[in-house]
């Protein structure tokens, strides 16, 4: 699916021009191989007005250099247009809060694919999604100027890291408590221990929570203004 709008760009003082907005969406190098789309939105002039040049106008073109990241991990999760029409959909249905929030800023979602078994059970899947999280961190430091940074948390005291589960088909979103697992993790040993925040798995070292997709939009929100 593909996903565009047009309005009119602000140009200060120069010419109005319309744009539209349009989705990129690219294929993300990984250590294992493990398929990962990232997605965000771009602007595109329709038509530069007659003396002027594409350079005279200010667009968001390029790729945001923070992301959130997200794992599929339901069964068929690693099928390549399976993830680039979810991620793109998942940007475009959830920014309107993160345009809001922080005044237009492009911000970017990273999708992996990881299908695990449907009767894996959640400590099992966020174990195997910090485990790759943390080698493919690990390998990209390894790699000069790399073009695709996975982002620590800079706002949160506790936590330095955190990433999304997808742990149930589209169709079980909403259902029960919701398909979603936002986890954070890698704890600032600097905290007082007195604020420590314990998960639902009693573990210290994680914060784990699960939402609905009507929480989504939200909980995406936070994710971005912790790493922006």
């Amino acid at each position: 699916m593909s996903h565009s709008s047009e309005r009119r760009l602000s140009t200060g003082g120069k010419p109005p021009v319309r744009i539209r907005q349009r989705y990129m969406v690219e294929r993300v190098p990984s250590h294992d191989s493990t398929p990962c789309f990232t997605a965000w939105p771009c602007n595109e002039i329709l038509q530069i007005p007659q003396g002027w040049s594409a350079s005279d106008f200010t667009t968001d073109n390029e790729r945001p250099q923070r992301s959130i990241q997200i794992y599929d991990t339901t069964p068929g999760a690693d099928n390549l247009d399976h993830l680039k029409h979810l991620v793109e959909t998942l940007h475009s249905e959830t920014d309107e809060e993160r345009q809001v929030q922080d005044r237009g800023r492009p911000n970017r979602l990273d999708l992996w694919g990881m299908p695990l078994p449907s009767d894996t059970n959640t400590q099992t899947r966020i174990e195997k999604c910090i485990a790759h999280m943390s080698a493919e961190i690990a390998w990209r430091n390894t790699v000069e100027n790399f073009e695709f940074e996975i982002s620590p948390i800079c706002s949160r005291d506790k936590w330095g890291r955190a990433l999304l589960i997808i742990d149930r088909p589209e169709e079980r979103w909403s259902q029960d408590d919701g398909g979603f697992v936002a986890v954070f993790w890698d704890a600032n040993e600097t905290w007082s221990e007195t604020h420590a925040i314990r998960a639902d798995t009693g573990n210290e070292e994680l914060e784990v929570n699960r939402y609905s997709r009507n929480e989504l939009d939200g909980v995406l929100l936070n994710f971005w203004l912790g790493i922006s």
